[in-house]
């Protein structure tokens, strides 16, 4: 029988000895949180758009003044790099502003036929522990903005950050109930997203526990399920591509935040006439990405998040030498009695294997196989060859080509002469085929917070 209490030991993978805390977690808690939200919703939805504006203000400023503590929280938990962490909370700060300024669609225009938009209730948000603020704190904030009350399940790897940011929301002085922090694991989400008081489920994070969250929401068909599940991303490097550019944007795209993102490249394929080049371009850009303490300034990303994840990074170079892969940045794992810590990898093949795990399979490690291709026909079939669908970068100076892979792959985000990682907040954010299920985040995330009520009034009824 599965447990429905325990503690949390969260450890610091950048020292793996090191425990940061130990935060217990029970079913009955997150009860008592879906209890507060659910009472304090009424009152919530009932301000004004313009009063919650405010209050989401207000929680800005404190969000602001502790912006060190969470930064130094994120790199702490997660081994994210500082730099890395404090470009973090700016994103969740500006998050706030752009939201409001988007939620003005969304505002009341009464007039003989209308839109309202009403909020749905209790939201949980259950989040990652790549962005531990950023990604959950984008469902947050509209969902507290459309009037929606929130219980926040931060990742069960960083408890901490997840505790500071609602302490923060309790400075920021908003109503009793309106915003709740849980911690759990896998058990929480699945009380929480199956829980009848509970319309909306905001997730992001691997696709085999969204699965399992699709399961346990079967039959609630009045149930909103947001999810954003990853991917398998690709970058397609065509021969009139500025190779430079191409070679350092694949590199970051593919070994930022230890390849723990879910747009890191993952595969590139490069026209054969230009694959010896792009090769030592890219061996020798890597080996200017310094891995190590996440609190060093002057290195690029820190350690993997896990022992587990150590190990799969291992597995995925083992696998690509089986499949016939050739070095071009060498991996393994390194100062491992002191933390997780992996070396960058990249392969190198004569041809593509076909679909295999570590071809089809979302890794989240810092490894990257490289293909070539023949002809734009051919790289339209590698790159769809994948359940997923989230990211694809294609490098080339010609519209047509970059159009024809903009209209013949299923991707939520495609980037011409730009990497694979990072979005605008002011576009839709989401993936297309098992990256996701059409519920987007970024400027589409409040219409997952909200439901839409079609009103009409005729002149001669007015009284």
């Amino acid at each position: 029988m599965a447990s429905s209490s325990g503690n949390i030991r969260v450890v610091n993978p950048a020292r793996r000895r090191q425990v940061l805390g130990v935060y217990p977690w029970s079913l009955d808690a997150a009860e008592d949180a879906v209890r507060r939200a659910k009472r304090a919703f009424r009152g919530w939805s009932a301000l004004s758009m313009g009063h919650r504006a405010a209050c989401l203000k207000k929680f800005k400023k404190e969000l602001s003044k502790r912006g060190a503590d969470l930064a130094a929280a994120i790199s702490r938990e997660t081994g994210k790099v500082c730099w890395e962490s404090k470009e973090e909370i700016s994103l969740a700060l500006a998050k706030i502003d752009l939201t409001i300024r988007l939620a003005r669609d969304f505002a009341p225009k009464p007039s003989e036929a209308y839109t309202l938009y009403r909020p749905l209730g209790v939201a949980a948000v259950l989040g990652p522990f790549n962005f531990p603020i950023h990604l959950a704190h984008g469902h947050i904030v509209p969902a507290l903005l459309a009037g929606n009350t929130v219980v926040f399940k931060p990742s069960d790897k960083a408890c901490g950050t997840g505790r500071l940011y609602g302490a923060c929301a309790k400075a920021a002085g908003f109503p009793p109930g309106v915003l709740n922090v849980v911690q759990g694991g896998g058990a929480v989400g699945s009380f929480l997203a199956a829980h009848p008081d509970v319309p909306a489920v905001l997730f992001t994070g691997s696709r085999a526990v969204g699965k399992r969250l699709e399961t346990r929401c079967a039959g609630a068909t009045e149930k909103i399920l947001a999810l954003e599940m990853g991917g398998k991303n690709a970058a397609v490097v065509f021969p009139d591509a500025d190779m430079y550019l191409a070679a350092a944007e694949c590199a970051r795209a593919a070994f930022l935040t230890a390849g723990q993102r879910c747009t890191s490249t993952s595969r590139i394929f490069v026209h054969a006439d230009r694959i010896d080049a792009f090769c030592g371009m890219f061996a020798s850009l890597t080996k200017r990405f310094w891995v190590g303490d996440p609190f060093d300034p002057e290195n690029f990303c820190g350690p993997v998040i896990s022992e587990e994840a150590a190990r799969r990074a291992e597995s995925a170079v083992r696998e690509a030498r089986r499949l016939g892969g050739e070095p071009v940045a060498e991996g393994g794992r390194f100062n491992s009695d002191r933390g997780f810590f992996v070396r960058l990898s990249a392969h190198r093949f004569g041809r593509y294997p076909g679909r295999r795990r570590y071809t089809a399979e979302e890794l989240f490690v810092p490894e990257v196989g490289i293909y070539p291709f023949k002809d734009p026909e051919e790289a339209v079939r590698l790159v769809e060859d994948t359940p997923y669908g989230l990211a694809l970068a294609v490098f080339t100076q010609k519209r047509a080509l970059f159009e024809k892979m903009l209209r013949e792959t299923s991707h939520g985000v495609v980037n011409w002469n730009i990497g694979t990682v990072g979005a605008s907040g002011s576009l839709p954010f989401g993936g297309r085929k098992q990256s996701g299920n059409a519920r987007p985040a970024g400027a589409f995330a409040i219409r997952n917070c909200v439901s839409p009520v079609a009103v009409r009034a005729a002149h001669g009824r007015r009284r």
